[in-house]
């Protein structure tokens, strides 16, 4: 199953053990500077709950090894994982995908070809299906969520469907990869586009995570809290 952390464990050492750790530190809305605290003193001093942060931490630590039970979904804070994911979808939004579409461009020198004019306009409609995806889910699914926190849950929503799109989101990166390795006829020496391309492969991965999250911790929780609901009003 690989490393647990613990709510004992010293935050410093988990980063430094793992540097990949600072993002999902940050989505939780913690900064840095926080010594030699441990996990759960961190946790209480930023008014985040110790067990989601340790859960989503050790599930994107172990490549989503850790299982997840009934008794972990329950014990989940359903509108502290709201914040994480919207926390993650505004780095996507606002700072990643905008960053590497910039160096793209300086990369290919403006993208002047028709090739690298393919390889941008590929980009953009990338880019424009994760926007379209994200702000969907800011403004329907979270408003939904938070709905059904409170007890006012007004209409069913299909997660099967909204689980599907992650995949193709995907898929579309993975041809873009294809198309910057495979036809691309850059020099040897383009240390701007190697990086590019590694920023790509990285962001690939972050949002893997970020699906993985959806899908094994996020929309059971929600599940779990709509049948809740449902046998509540069948009670009464």
């Amino acid at each position: 199953m690989g490393k647990q952390y613990q709510p004992t464990d010293k935050l410093a050492v988990i980063l430094c053990d793992n540097y990949k750790m600072i993002q999902v530190l940050s989505r939780f809305g913690i900064a840095l500077g926080f010594g030699d605290k441990t996990v759960e003193e961190v946790c209480q001093k930023n008014n985040v709950d110790t067990y989601t942060f340790l859960m989503t931490l050790n599930f994107v630590y172990t490549r989503y090894v850790t299982y997840v039970s009934n008794e972990d979904i329950e014990s989940l804070s359903l509108s502290t994982l709201v914040d994480y994911l919207k926390q993650s979808h505004s780095y996507f939004l606002d700072f990643s995908i905008p960053t590497i579409r910039k160096q793209l461009l300086v990369a290919m020198d403006g993208a002047e070809t028709q090739v690298e004019k393919m390889i941008m306009k590929f980009f953009d409609e990338y880019a424009e299906s994760v926007n379209k995806h994200m702000r969907f889910e800011n403004e329907k699914v979270f408003s939904f969520v938070h709905e059904l926190i409170r007890g006012n849950q007004s209409s069913d929503f299909d997660f099967e469907n909204y689980k599907e799109e992650h995949e193709e989101i995907n898929e579309s990166l993975v041809e873009l990869k294809n198309l910057l390795i495979k036809y691309y006829p850059s020099s040897a020496s383009n240390n701007i586009l190697n990086s590019v391309l590694y920023d790509i492969f990285r962001v690939e991965e972050e949002l893997e995570d970020h699906n993985k999250i959806e899908d094994f911790l996020f929309i059971p929780a929600v599940l779990r809290l709509t049948k809740e609901d449902n046998l509540t009003k069948g009670a009464n």
